[in-house]
C-alpha cells in the first residue's frame, strides 16, 4: 500500500512490521478514510519507536502518506485527523505551512452523514476543475471568490452559534459546487430528501461527485427524522455531531 510504504520511508523505519488497520470508515466515500489511515499510522510509528515527533511533524507525515495514496491532498483531512476538533484551515498556495486555527462553538450540532455509495477519485475531480478554470476563467474565478466570502460568513455564524445561517451557507456552498460541475445525481437525491424532511442545510463532502453528503440537523429528533428518510431511499447514514 502506497500510504504505508511512503510513511515508513519518510520516518526512516526499515524494520519489517506487521500492521493491522481497522475501523468503520469507508474508503473513497468523502469521510477522509485515507487521511485517517495516514494519521493513525504516523501516530503509531511515533509511539512504537519513541520518535518524539511533534503534532506538526506527525501531520506532515500523514500529509505525505495521504498524498501518496490519493495522488493529491489539500492537507485538510490529515490535519483534522491529527489535531481533532473544529478547525479553520487555510492552505499556503506558495508551498509554506498551512494556517491552522481551532474554533470552539457553544455546543455540538447534530448532523447526518449520508453515503452515496459512489466512490470518487479526488485527483480526477481536481484535474477537471483545474481544466474548467483554465478554459473559463471569467466564469469560474468569481466562484472561488464567493467561496472565500462564504468561509468568512461561516466563521462569523459559528462564533455566533447561528445554526440557521450555517445551514443557509451550506446550501449556497453546494450551489457553487454545481457551478464548477462538482455534482452527482445521487448527491442531489440525498440533498433534496434531507431538505424536504427538515434539514436546514446539506452539501456534499469529499470530491463531490459521489462520496458523502453532510446534512445539518440540529436536535436529535430532527436528526433521526432526516436519517430515516434518507435510509428509506436506500442510503447508508451515520448519526454524529460537529463542534
Amino acid at each position: 500500500d502506497a500510504i504505508i510504504t511512503t510513511i515508513l520511508k519518510h520516518l526512516n523505519v526499515k524494520n519489517k512490521l506487521k500492521i493491522t488497520l481497522g475501523g468503520t470508515l469507508v474508503p473513497a466515500s468523502g469521510v477522509g478514510a485515507s487521511a485517517a489511515t495516514a494519521a493513525s499510522l504516523s501516530y503509531a510509528i511515533n509511539e512504537e519507536y519513541n520518535l518524539n515527533l511533534s503534532k506538526d511533524e506527525i501531520n506532515e507525515s500523514a500529509y505525505i502518506g495521504e498524498t501518496a495514496g490519493s495522488g493529491v491532498a489539500s492537507g485538510i483531512d490529515n490535519t483534522a485527523a491529527v489535531f481533532g476538533g473544529f478547525l479553520i484551515f487555510q492552505k499556503d498556495m506558495a508551498g509554506g505551512k498551512p494556517s491552522i486555527e481551532n474554533l470552539s462553538i457553544e455546543k455540538p450540532i447534530e448532523v447526518v452523514l449520508a453515503d452515496t455509495g459512489v466512490p470518487a477519485i479526488t485527483k480526477e475531480v481536481v484535474a477537471d476543475v483545474r481544466k474548467l478554470k483554465e478554459a473559463k476563467p471569467d466564469e469560474i474565478n468569481p466562484v472561488f471568490d464567493e467561496y472565500e466570502k462564504l468561509v468568512e460568513e461561516g466563521i462569523k455564524a459559528l462564533n455566533e452559534y447561528n445554526v440557521n445561517k450555517i445551514g443557509e451557507l451550506m446550501n449556497q456552498n453546494q450551489e457553487l459546487l454545481r457551478k464548477i460541475d462538482v455534482k452527482h445525481e445521487k448527491t442531489e437525491e440525498i440533498i433534496n430528501t434531507a431538505i424536504s424532511n427538515g434539514s436546514i442545510g446539506a452539501k456534499s463532502t469529499g470530491t463531490g461527485r459521489g462520496g458523502s453528503v453532510l446534512c445539518l440537523t440540529p436536535g436529535k429528533e430532527l436528526q433521526a427524522s432526516v436519517a430515516n428518510a434518507i435510509k428509506e431511499i436506500g442510503y447508508r447514514v451515520t448519526l454524529t455531531t460537529i463542534g
